[in-house]
């Protein structure tokens, strides 16, 4: 999508170090952001 981590973490409404950290598989997002994910992507990710 062409989108810095800062542009995804205020779409999503996380810090962008969260978003760092989902990319580099240190976390996984909580359950209640998986919708929200899935509606900013447009599919389910696995």
């Amino acid at each position: 999508m062409k989108l810095t981590q800062k542009q995804v973490a205020e779409e999503l409404g996380v810090d962008e170090g969260t978003v760092w950290n989902w990319e580099k598989n240190r976390t996984v997002p909580l359950p209640p952001l998986m919708s929200k994910i899935m509606g900013f992507l447009g599919y389910i990710p696995n």
